[in-house]
């Protein structure tokens, strides 16, 4: 979690005594927070977090919405491999049964 919190710091650009995004998990500041730049500090943390937090559950809602229509479009292929038969919607030329229906007489 130490790395996770390092690299997160990084990529945000904070500086060593600025609070940590994942550690700003109540509403408001902790009591041993005194001065305002403290408290400033904590709120600007917290509102880092949520906003990462919303962008997971967007990432997540996005996933879970691309597995389900992945999902519905393999249930609703044809049983036949041919497109041809999936677009006419008439009987499938490529199974034995069909063939000598489909044939010329």
């Amino acid at each position: 979690m130490r790395d996770v919190s390092f690299q997160l710091a990084i990529g945000l650009k904070l500086k060593p005594w600025n609070e940590c995004p994942l550690d700003c998990d109540e509403g408001t500041p902790p009591d041993y927070m005194d001065t305002d730049a403290e408290i400033a500090d904590y709120i600007r943390s917290r509102a880092i977090r949520l906003e990462l937090e919303q962008a997971l559950r967007a990432r997540r809602r996005a996933q879970r919405e691309a597995r389900r229509a992945a999902q519905r479009r393999r249930r609703r292929r044809p049983s036949c491999p041919s497109l041809a038969c999936a677009v006419a919607r008439g009987p499938c030329q490529l199974q034995p049964w069909n063939f000598l229906a489909a044939r010329p007489a």
